[in-house]
């Protein structure tokens, strides 16, 4: 069958996505997103931002032309409170129309979990920003995330601000190698190794005295200040210059119009320590009320707050909580980052606000229960995801001692899965907070509460192996067995990912002497050690294990298990030289998913492939066609794209067998561009070495 005959069968516009695993869940159809705009993520400017004429001279004074393949990098250097951020959304927005491809905005600290975000998940983000991974997954592997974002970033004009770095390590991979991008860096420190990349360092002083008082009229009114015109000078002196701590300051005046300058410069002796002492006195004058609330939050291990978040972790109403939230933000104690579907407000507390509301916490006895319940939160939200996108997976039994009072319910997939990223930044503050407070049980249910997360997004390196390792720990020290053959089973899983199977399968042997008496457990890890051996090419070794779980599920009557199983049992025989003893179990593989209650397609689509694989094997080149061509129209249809690229691959290779050197390389060709857009560097190096191989003149790929 030729190609081109193929090709009008299967291309034009797919109407739908569908997301769909190989293992756990059903298929989930969703609308075709628009193209996505550029984004526009730059902060907004304080209404009374002042002066800073000097240092925004000397960043424009910066960028002077540099060497091509380099793309200038700014930082922003100064102590807490002395306004960076500010300083760095000023000056992008002013650049901003020089940057149409977008301004993107990337938080590298940790703020007060006390956990740096990867480099995986900055990069994740950044992507997701640019429209990256809607229609097509991004890759697990850092390397290969990092690869798309330099490929993303070579023709883009693109203005990225990255905010609090602490250390070179975390600036240096996202550096595009395009000199239309500008890179400007804030950070508490000079970032000596960014020099190597041309970087300019600007260190960022408080305000002179003069536009200090400036900035204080703007907040409170000219008419107070005015009215104590010495007060409002011992004010600012009190206040180092720190547009924080004038903002923090000026709050509560503005807050209390019937208090003196006077009256709040006794609060306030003067620097050092300004911002420090400024934050105490917001806390000891701010309504009980919201003192508790400060104090509960500072203990929360969340990269964020919203109001759900909050509530259930204080056993507040949702309602009151929200009120809260906006009042300690009014105060200048929250920042608030922005409104997301499903959530609403959103906030963080600053690093030097939670570390001043510990030191004078009346409640830190409670910082357990906080966590606890937190822990309980998002153990429970999960698991509601779970209900709607991996309905298949085993729950793990357990009990909430603190079972949210108003759940989270998620009315789709889509919420259920934008949910799923609130969780990924989560996840592991989360877990380090679990383990400081001896919660074992409760970081054991919530990395297995998790599965959706894991399953969806394949973040292996930054989310799926440490949070099961940190996850197996809890449930060893938990004592529980059950939980250690979960954490077991899902972490050789993620390992299976990265392609480390030795490893897998030392942890599925492990779950398996755990699993006496659970027969779907044994024929669940039988199977699984099964598919890494036939995933690492062992494909006699993994026979007895694969052949064994096909007949413990067929037991049990669990026939997708069995599917799953007869699809490797049919693939290795014919990758043995045995194709036509492959065939029928390949056939049968395929009745069996089909014809399930909730039947697996997607699974059957892969047993459609291998077995158009075998077919070519044979030598039974138009059955191959046939089956494969089938394969491709499910997979492209289902919108699974790395299954697309694979089947295309096997298109190529059943086209070599039957003597087709032209359409082999445009089938390899094909293949190759989709594996580039998913930036598996994995395959794309086997291909290329398949297309090396391939007899006659050198290869030249495309029309």
């Amino acid at each position: 069958m030729e190609q081109q005959e193929v090709t009008n069968r299967i291309t034009g516009q797919v109407g739908t996505a569908v997301m769909a695993g190989t293992i756990n869940g059903g298929i989930h159809i969703q609308p075709t997103p628009p193209p996505p705009s550029p984004p526009r993520q730059l902060r907004a400017v304080p209404r009374v931002f002042t002066d800073r004429a000097e240092a925004l001279d000397a960043l424009n004074a910066t960028r002077s032309p540099l060497p091509e393949g380099t793309a200038p990098v700014i930082v922003i250097h100064g102590d807490a409170g002395v306004g960076r951020r500010t300083l760095a959304a000023r000056w992008a927005r002013q650049l901003a129309d020089e940057f149409p491809d977008g301004q993107l905005v990337a938080p590298l600290s940790g703020g007060p979990t006390g956990r740096y975000p990867p480099v995986a998940e900055i990069v994740r983000r950044l992507l997701g920003s640019l429209g990256l991974g809607v229609t097509t997954p991004l890759p697990g592997h850092t390397d290969d995330l990092l690869a798309l974002w330099r490929s993303a970033t070579a023709s883009r004009r693109l203005l990225l601000v990255l905010e609090e770095a602490t250390t070179d390590q975390g600036v240096v991979p996202l550096v595009p190698a395009n000199p239309g991008c500008l890179i400007v860096v804030t950070s508490r420190t000079v970032l000596p190794a960014l020099a190597a990349h041309g970087a300019h360092h600007l260190h960022l002083s408080p305000l002179a005295p003069g536009h200090a008082l400036v900035l204080l009229r703007r907040i409170i009114g000219e008419k107070r200040v005015a009215a104590e015109p010495h007060a409002a000078v011992r004010l600012v002196e009190a206040c180092g210059g720190l547009p924080l701590a004038l903002g923090l300051a000026g709050g509560e005046l503005a807050l209390n119009p019937a208090r003196t300058l006077t009256d709040h410069v006794e609060l306030s002796p003067p620097q050092p320590g300004a911002l420090s002492v400024t934050i105490t006195n917001a806390i000891d004058q701010m309504p009980d009320e919201q003192r508790r609330l400060l104090a509960d939050i500072a203990q929360l291990p969340a990269p964020d707050l919203d109001g759900h978040t909050v509530a259930a972790s204080t056993a507040t109403p949702v309602s009151r909580t929200t009120r809260l939230l906006e009042e300690l933000s009014a105060r200048h104690l929250l920042d608030r980052t922005g409104d997301v579907a499903g959530r609403g407000p959103v906030y963080a507390i600053r690093p030097e606000v939670a570390d001043r509301a510990l030191a004078l916490n009346e409640r830190a006895g409670t910082g357990t229960t906080v966590v606890q319940r937190y822990l309980d939160f998002l153990t429970a939200t999960a698991y509601e995801t779970g209900r709607i996108l991996t309905p298949h997976h085993r729950v793990l039994e357990h009990s909430s001692r603190h079972e949210p009072a108003e759940p989270v319910r998620f009315a789709d997939d889509t919420s259920a899965l934008g949910w799923l990223e609130v969780m990924a930044s989560a996840l592991l503050p989360a877990l380090d907070a679990a383990t400081k407070h001896g919660e074992h049980r409760a970081a054991t249910c919530v990395v297995h509460a998790a599965w959706p997360l894991f399953h969806y997004t394949r973040r292996y390196e930054e989310l799926w192996i440490p949070a099961h390792r940190q996850g197996l720990a809890a449930a060893e020290r938990w004592g529980d067995t059950m939980g250690i053959r979960e954490m077991l089973s899902t972490l050789a899983a993620g390992l299976r990912g990265m392609r480390s199977y030795d490893e897998a399968i030392s942890c599925l042997r492990r779950a398996l002497t755990l699993a006496e008496g659970d027969l779907e457990g044994i024929a669940q890890y039988t199977s699984g050690i099964g598919a890494c051996l036939h995933a690492d090419g062992r494909y006699a070794e993994s026979m007895p294990h694969l052949v064994d779980a096909a007949a413990r599920y067929e037991r049990l009557g669990r026939a997708r298990g069995q599917g799953l199983a007869l699809i490797l049992i049919g693939s290795a025989h014919a990758r043995q030289g045995e194709p036509a003893t492959g065939v029928p179990v390949l056939q049968e593989a395929r009745m069996l998913l089909s014809a399930l209650t909730d039947p697996d397609l997607v699974n059957a689509a892969r047993a459609e492939a291998f077995l158009g694989e075998a077919h070519s094997l044979a030598g039974e080149h138009d059955l191959a066609a046939a089956a494969l061509v089938q394969a491709l129209e499910q997979f492209r249809s289902f919108g699974v794209p790395y299954w697309t690229a694979h089947v295309m691959e096997f298109l190529g290779q059943a086209a070599i067998r039957g003597g087709q050197r032209k359409s082999a390389l445009e089938w390899y060709g094909t293949s190759l561009d989709h594996y580039t857009e998913l930036a598996s560097r994995h395959d794309i190096a086997r291909l290329q070495r398949r297309i090396s191989a391939v007899p006659g003149p050198a290869a030249q790929l495309g029309g």
